[in-house]
């Protein structure tokens, strides 16, 4: 298998963060001194579909008082998940993010962030809700919705951490919750609507300052 780029950065605050990407099979690559870092993809590729959700890499910085991240994401919708938007069906999606102690599971901190895609047939145009914080825009075309859940920001608040082992956890998925009754249940079942990008996860060094 050939190599994966690694990037990783130094964040100093009262000691330092040092990020690395998760590479399957591989050993963790060299330090590169950027102001954000750049997080690689696990190393094995899905199979190939004409439709999904998959996160190619995040970046985050840290502040006195939160871990800034943003998550960079491929989402295409598939054939039978459009003919549901343009007959009126507006489509729930949530990306989530948790910090988590390396080895436990257990969480840190977590948030969220939910967007609602919505067709306006009198204009035939789309339109694209964001919630914490609120937002709406309107866009002529769902590529253009897409392209701009392309980059999503969040920022966790897990108080102070003492040096050690974490881990980022990230995944973005279509929020088959709020579907009309009647299709939830063909939705669970029917590969069209398997838009789930699943748990990716990055480990995470905080050591102490020199």
């Amino acid at each position: 298998m050939a190599s994966i780029t690694q990037f990783c950065t130094n964040i100093r605050d009262g000691g330092h963060w040092r990020f690395a990407p998760v590479a399957r099979g591989l050993a963790a690559s060299s330090l590169v001194a950027l102001g954000l870092v750049a997080l690689a993809l696990p190393g094995c590729s899905p199979e190939q579909t004409d439709f999904g959700f998959s996160i190619e890499r995040i970046e985050a910085s840290a502040s006195p008082d939160a871990l800034n991240v943003v998550i960079h994401q491929q989402l295409t919708l598939s054939t039978e998940a459009k003919n549901a938007l343009d007959h009126g069906v507006p489509l729930d999606i949530r990306t989530e993010l948790e910090l988590q102690r390396a080895g436990t599971g257990a969480n840190i901190s977590q948030a969220a962030r939910e967007f609602e895609i919505r067709y306006l047939p009198l204009s035939n145009r789309y339109q694209l809700i964001a919630r914490q914080p609120s937002s709406v825009h309107t866009y002529p075309r769902l590529r253009h919705v897409l392209a701009e859940l392309g980059t999503v920001s969040i920022a966790l608040t897990p108080g102070p951490l003492p040096p050690g082992d974490y881990q980022l956890r990230a995944r973005s998925l279509l929020d088959k919750r709020n579907m009309p009754p009647p299709m939830r249940l063909p939705a669970w079942f029917s590969a069209q609507w398997k838009l789930d990008s699943g748990w990716q996860s990055w480990p995470l060094t905080r050591t102490a300052g020199e």
